[in-house]
């Protein structure tokens, strides 16, 4: 094994996904290439370890094993240390006179007691707090590093493992007692499980521990909830995924839950195992909405009949019995549900509701007030941004509302910190998973009327719950469902064939203005390739034009349907994992960044490319979401993926005026995820494929998911 120090002069290479990197480095030997999982920063000296290895075309480099900041201890060394950018606000002065007090032993000894800095006299107390800060920072880093550098964990997530645990009372120790502290199963930078397992695995010789078994009996069930949206899981099934996945005899299993259910971390009923934590979630879901059922009366002396009357003639539109009822019912019930597929008139029911509401019991507020009053929300921001456009009200998504913050999953607004709110309106709710219910609900005052808006036949929730069709099921929620088709006309083929798949009758191949069936079982991908060319010469924007399809690899697959359609493109180009990104590139955000106010499933394009360089922090390229114009480091471009081709789950929420859905194969091609590609075409829908795979998955239901809030709202109304 080699090993020296060097000075890194060049970053030649660093992938951001994985934190491979490859460095130009100097000694007094000479320069070298080093190249493994690690992260540098220019012009700092390091010391490297690993094997020797040589390239054909580059010549001899290291292979890195081990990467850690050197610091000479030497005078000259320790004060050029201290007064580097590293410390803030210290100068040579300061860095002398530290090196004076401790001598050679500087740094070891400021590791060992940061207080003793205090020591040294004529520092400030910002310097000594900065100081301090530096050297526990790095020391804790550094030390980190060399503790995970067995298990091949790459720098990003060492850093992401670094944020977690710098607050622990002792960190490292407490790391390799119980790494299973790390996991956070709803944050969006969340440790994996097996990367935890894997970690107290090599600290711990004892494998059968009931901590691990806990956490892997936890995690089991975790996982299969979020898979299935189940709230609960049977035994056998659990067993089975145990015993399968990490070769846990039975009996350690039963003993292990067995102690769970004594330590109230399950619940076992009948041939059923259920988190606690899910059982809690389900209570306080049914509590809140029984308390509301129970004890909120209608708005005191408020005649909402003539108001609606108002908002019809206003409007100029001709409220159909239905409507008016839906109207009177939300306005006036605590808790309320509007139900009905695509133009049926749900948002012509939000208008109304806003409306209303604003000119009766605030009718003396100006909008900034209102908002305090009044909160229309969705589950993603297409969603939340299409309630804005068609009410000219703001709108929001939940996690917005909520403050929910990017790296912990913790809300500014929570049950110790109430949102102010009178009246909220959540519309999709179909995709509203029970614990970002839950969390809403907490923020919630108990005397604040919910209106629940969404169409039960379209796909649910990605997280654990079933909660639409639960609440609808129960029968103890005031519903108003709403049937007749007012948005695209009676006579609308997409209209009518959404109807005709919901009630799973047989589809041939047709053409007609609206909707093309074209039957084809060969050469898809070309076939697509031609209808997508052929409706934009045919006037539509490819802004509101969209492929839906199911599955992401493959040969035929998202991510192949996105290399096909992606136009040819020359000009500012920047390579980000795999993906070259051109102006004008359609796109799609991967997940929420509450920061960036950019959510999971929202389209956009690609308006300007700063820097085909750029790496790190510096600011890369500008994308146009939802009509606001936001800058991306290069670092987040990991945010991103092509969008010319998308799932149809990440479609939910979503219109466009053309939709062109792709059958290949009956792999998650069911009855809602037929219904709910289907419904996102405004003006123009093309099924092209085999119409025998297509009339297939429409007599396959969906699973039905097992969950407890219908039973629970039965048994206690």
């Amino acid at each position: 094994m080699e090993q020296f120090n060097a000075k890194v002069i060049k970053i030649v290479f660093h992938n951001q996904d994985n934190g491979y990197t490859i460095a130009r480095v100097k000694n007094n030997l000479g320069s070298l290439s080093v190249k493994g999982y690690f992260s540098v920063v220019e012009h700092r000296t390091y010391e490297f370890g690993g094997e020797m290895d040589e390239d054909p075309t580059y010549g001899p480099y290291l292979l890195a094993s081990s990467v850690k900041e050197y610091i000479d201890d030497s005078e000259n060394g320790i004060i050029n240390y201290l007064s580097s950018d590293l410390f803030t606000g210290v100068g040579k002065s300061s860095a002398r006179k530290i090196y004076q007090h401790f001598g050679d032993k500087t740094i070891e000894i400021l590791k060992q007691d940061p207080e003793a800095i205090h020591e040294v006299e004529g520092l400030s107390k910002n310097a000594c707090a900065e100081i301090k800060n530096v050297i526990q920072k790095n020391d804790l880093a550094n030390v980190l590093a060399q503790t995970l550098q067995p298990f091949d964990v790459s720098p990003l997530m060492v850093n992401r493992i670094y944020q977690l645990i710098q607050h622990w009372e002792d960190p490292i120790v407490d790391l390799k007692n119980n790494p299973y502290r790390l996991l956070n199963y709803f944050s969006d930078e969340k440790i994996s499980f097996n990367l935890a397992d894997r970690l107290y695995c090599g600290f711990n010789e004892d494998h059968y521990s009931y901590l691990r078994l806990s956490n892997v009996i936890t995690n089991a069930i975790v996982e299969y909830c979020f898979k299935t949206g189940d709230s609960y899981i049977s035994n056998e099934l659990l067993h089975n995924q145990v015993t399968k996945q990490y070769n846990i005899v039975d009996e350690l299993i039963i003993d292990t839950l067995d102690s769970m259910e004594k330590d109230n971390h399950i619940t076992r009923f009948y041939s059923f195992i259920q988190l606690t934590s899910f059982i809690n979630c389900e209570a306080y879901i049914t509590d809140q909405v029984q308390f509301r059922l129970k004890h909120m009366s209608a708005p005191v002396s408020k005649n909402f009949k003539d108001v609606i009357s108002e908002f019809s003639a206003n409007h100029n539109i001709n409220l159909a019995p239905l409507q008016k009822k839906a109207l009177e019912m939300a306005l006036s019930q605590p808790v309320s549900i509007i139900t009905g597929g695509p133009g049926t008139g749900k948002t012509t029911i939000i208008n109304g509701l806003v409306y209303s509401l604003s000119n009766t019991i605030y009718n003396n507020l100006d909008q900034d007030q209102l908002i305090d009053k009044i909160a229309l929300v969705a589950p993603t921001g297409r969603a939340s941004y299409r309630m804005m456009e068609s009410t000219g009200y703001p709108a929001k998504t939940i996690h917005s509302l909520l403050g929910i913050k990017q790296t912990s999953g913790q809300a500014r607004y929570d049950e110790k910190n109430k949102l102010p709110l009178e009246y909220i309106i959540i519309d999709e709710f179909s995709m509203v998973d029970m614990f970002l219910f839950r969390q809403l609900l907490k923020a919630l005052e108990s005397t604040c009327r919910i209106i629940i808006v969404g169409d039960p036949d379209q796909l649910e929730s990605v997280g654990p719950g079933s909660l639409l069709r639960d609440f609808l099921n129960s029968g103890v929620i005031p519903t108003t469902k709403l049937t007749d088709i007012y948005r695209q006309g009676d006579g609308s083929s997409i209209s009518k064939l959404s109807l005709a798949i919901k009630d799973e009758q047989p589809i041939t191949a047709g053409n007609d203005q609206e909707v093309s069936i074209i039957d084809i079982k060969t050469n898809l991908i070309n076939n697509v390739e031609k209808v997508v060319n052929k409706s934009l010469a045919s006037g539509f924007d490819i802004t509101k034009t969209q492929v839906l399809y199911t599955r992401y690899q493959g040969e035929v697959g998202i991510d192949h349907f996105n290399q096909i359609l992606h136009p040819e493109t020359k000009g500012e180009m920047i390579s980000f994992s795999q993906r070259d990104y051109f102006v004008g590139d359609k796109i799609m955000i991967l997940k929420n960044d509450y920061d960036l106010d950019v959510y999971n499933g929202d389209i956009g394009f690609i308006t300007k490319i700063y820097d085909e360089q750029a790496k790190g922090n510096e600011t890369a390229i500008e994308i146009e979401i939802r009509n606001r114009k936001i800058d991306l480091t290069y670092k987040e471009l990991n945010l991103l993926t092509h969008a010319y081709c998308i799932s149809v789950h990440k479609s939910q929420g979503s219109e466009f005026d053309v939709v062109i859905l792709p059958i290949h194969d009956q792999f998650m091609l069911t009855k809602k995820v037929i219904y709910t590609a289907i419904t996102r075409a405004r003006k123009k829908l093309i099924i092209i494929g085999d119409v025998n795979k297509l009339n297939n998955g429409i007599c396959k239901n969906d699973y039905y998911r097992n969950t407890r809030i219908k039973q629970l709202l039965e048994r206690e109304i």
